[in-house]
């Protein structure tokens, strides 16, 4: 009898296992690393853009706080010529 569980850790009981071929059960293994593989991959993926868009949002809003505290220098500014 093929134990896929202790093989590979992706949980097919032994029951499910029994009138199986070897290569099948193989193949659905090897079907549920890649799925797995592909699932953390794409979750990278994800949290990577949003750190990027997070990281472009931070500058955007790092530059319209310069400009208006460069306003507001302005303004003190002109008050102060009066």
């Amino acid at each position: 009898m093929y134990l896929l569980y202790q093989y590979t850790g992706f949980g097919l009981a032994t029951e499910d296992c029994r009138g199986r071929d070897a290569s099948d059960i193989r193949d659905s293994a090897e079907t549920k690393a890649a799925t797995h593989i592909q699932k953390v991959y794409r979750g990278h993926l994800g949290r990577k853009e949003y750190t990027n868009r997070l990281y472009a949002r931070y500058i955007q809003e790092e530059q319209l706080r310069f400009e208006k505290m460069e306003q507001q220098v302005h303004e003190g500014q002109l008050l102060v010529n009066k």
